[in-house]
């Protein structure tokens, strides 16, 4: 089918459709180039979700091995969509962000719960309750939740795990669109409830305060040895339930090799073995 966005009109193929008509929200999680980040991230999703959830999964660009194992490993539970046509993968200079916002307006077509909840895919849930940890902080004022925030710009819900109302920021309304010198990809949102006089929650995150250390205890990386670098996202009591590796598709392409960082590589063996052992406690 072809989708009308802001950015153009894409050929996008429906791949698989699953629905679950009793679900609260929709996961819009946008993959390239890379399946298995892609594959942890919503395995770690499904371990410790006890919310009815539907997963809505948008690849842009990949090729046929990518979208084949996205079928494979989560057609029976997720809606895989492929948005192709045009190659336009940051493998040709197109902008990381502006793909990210083409993914989101897509899969938020596919949303039809009260909640959507959008997301990179170098991402990983690392205790049970975490998604029931951002839709317990909402009320009637605050109407959006996030693992952390932007640390420039205008500080909104950072995109790489944020929960949203569709009542008030359907696909036909919502501008997921980056624009220079004044926003990034999914920061509208946070710019409307604040001129709405809404508010939103942030939790406790590494990212914001990089003097946060995680509990032993609750940290997911002690377990398999802490070499891992990530920003931690922490509940109430300090416990990580949220990871995010950042530059996920820059690092699958051997574009992004910052020193002391984690690479491609060393996350999808993380978040494998988190899928695996890791039990959301300190005994694995």
């Amino acid at each position: 089918m072809d989708i009308e966005t802001r950015a153009g009109t894409f050929q996008v193929d429906v791949l698989t459709q699953v629905v679950d008509p009793d679900a609260q929200v929709t996961v819009i999680i946008v993959s390239s180039l890379t399946s298995q980040m892609t594959l942890n991230a919503l395995a770690s999703f499904r371990k410790f979700n006890d919310i009815p959830t539907n997963y809505v999964v948008v690849d842009n660009f990949s090729d046929q091995g990518v979208l084949d194992a996205l079928v494979r490993e989560a057609g029976k539970f997720a809606t895989i969509l492929s948005n192709h046509g045009e190659p336009k993968s940051i493998k040709l200079g197109h902008w990381d962000s502006l793909l990210n916002a083409i993914g989101l307006d897509i899969g938020s077509r596919f949303v039809q719960t009260p909640l959507g909840f959008v997301c990179h895919n170098d991402v990983l849930a690392c205790r049970p309750g975490w998604l029931r940890h951002l839709t317990e902080r909402l009320t009637e004022k605050c109407r959006g939740a996030s693992f952390s925030q932007d640390n420039d710009r205008i500080r909104a819900m950072h995109v790489s795990g944020y929960l949203y109302d569709t009542a008030i920021y359907s696909h036909q309304t919502a501008f997921w669109y980056p624009i220079k010198g004044k926003w990034d990809v999914g920061d509208h949102y946070t710019h409307m409830l604040r001129e709405a006089g809404m508010d939103y929650h942030v939790c406790k995150c590494t990212h914001n305060s990089p003097e946060l250390e995680p509990r032993p205890e609750g940290d997911p990386r002690v377990g398999f040895g802490h070499a891992i670098s990530t920003d931690c996202s922490m509940d109430d009591e300090g416990n990580v339930i949220y990871m995010h590796m950042g530059r996920g598709s820059a690092k699958s392409i051997g574009t992004y090799t910052k020193p002391g960082k984690t690479t491609h590589d060393e996350w999808v063996v993380f978040g494998s073995w988190l899928v695996e052992s890791w039990t959301g406690s300190e005994e694995v």
